[in-house]
This record gives structure tokens, C-alpha cells and sequence, in this order.
């Protein structure tokens, strides 16, 4: 059906219709659909690179971890073997 007096005020991006009901409501313009597309495609895709930092980040606290580790044990064994060669005696 052709409106031939609009009954909603403008709003940018969309055209009044009117629906199967008889209702004058809004479409959304080809223009606008694209916009919200993208706009869910960028909220997607920020969502995955945060999840993929966030992934980074536990991978980076567990290797430093591994390393504080294995740079603690590294110190011990120095010490160790500090107290042998320096001190002549059993740890």
C-alpha cells in the first residue's frame, strides 16, 4: 500500500511502511541493514581478538611461571653447588 501521509515522524535510516496489519511502522533501509551488519560483524570480531589476548596473556603468565620456576631451581642448584665448592661441605 502506497502512504500517501505519513502518520511516524522521520527517522534517519529507516522508511515507514505499512504492514500486513494495517500498522505504520518502520523499515530499516538497505543502507541501514548493512550498517548493522557491520557493526555486528566489528562487535564480533572484537569480541574474538579479546578472547585470543586473553588466551595470550594466560599462555605468557604460564610460561613465565614455568621460567620463574626453573630460574628458582637454577639458583638453588647454584647455591648448592657454591656451598660445596666454597664451604668443602655437603648442602
Amino acid at each position: 500500500m502506497i502512504i500517501t501521509k505519513p502518520e511516524l515522524p522521520a527517522k534517519a535510516g529507516y522508511v515507514e511502511i505499512v504492514d500486513g496489519a494495517g500498522n505504520h511502522v518502520y523499515k530499516p533501509t538497505q543502507e541501514t541493514i548493512e550498517k548493522q551488519k557491520m557493526s555486528g560483524d566489528i562487535t564480533a570480531n572484537k569480541n574474538d581478538a579479546d578472547e585470543q589476548l586473553t588466551n595470550l596473556q594466560l599462555a605468557l603468565c604460564e610460561a613465565y611461571e614455568g621460567s620463574d620456576k626453573q630460574l628458582t631451581d637454577l639458583q638453588t642448584a647454584l647455591c648448592e653447588v657454591y656451598e660445596l665448592v666454597l664451604g668443602g661441605g655437603a648442602v
